[in-house]
């Protein structure tokens, strides 16, 4: 599978479309002693007490051919919440730009080596400028 920005678009439509559900919008976290066994999911607080159900990973392993624990994917469930993949989503939006940038650089510089000397500062110039930007938006900065 190639991702994309339109591969990107629909996770995070989907990501986004997960959190109008208020009360598991939030940070996600494994109910963890004195609570629990790190087999349930919760959001908004690491307490139970004042935290919203998430998912209940106790008894995944009934399946006697899975190898999977029940401590290892409440833990999956917890680090992947709607926010979290939207940050990730983000995080994967600038990859794809930065490698489009690179590619074109490559391409340019290509294209460098035969044009003439006042042509190729101007060219360079372009080039600096937009890798600016590109940085800028890296770090969250027009």
């Amino acid at each position: 599978m190639t991702i994309n920005h339109a591969l990107l678009d629909e996770l995070e439509r989907k990501a986004r479309a997960a959190m109008t559900d208020q009360p598991r919008s939030g940070q996600w976290f494994t109910v963890d002693p004195p609570w629990g066994d790190s087999t349930h999911v919760v959001s908004g607080s690491p307490d139970p007490h004042g935290a919203n159900f998430v998912a209940d990973c106790e008894y995944i392993l009934e399946d006697p051919v899975s190898d999977l624990d029940s401590q290892a994917v409440a833990a999956h469930i917890a680090a992947n919440s709607p926010d979290v993949t939207i940050q990730l989503i983000a995080i994967a939006r600038a990859a794809l730009t930065w490698n489009a940038a690179f590619e074109r650089a490559e391409l340019a510089r290509h294209v460098f080596s035969t044009v003439s000397l006042n042509e190729r500062d101007r060219l360079d110039k372009l080039a600096s400028d937009r890798l600016a930007e590109l940085q800028g938006l890296l770090r969250g900065t027009p």
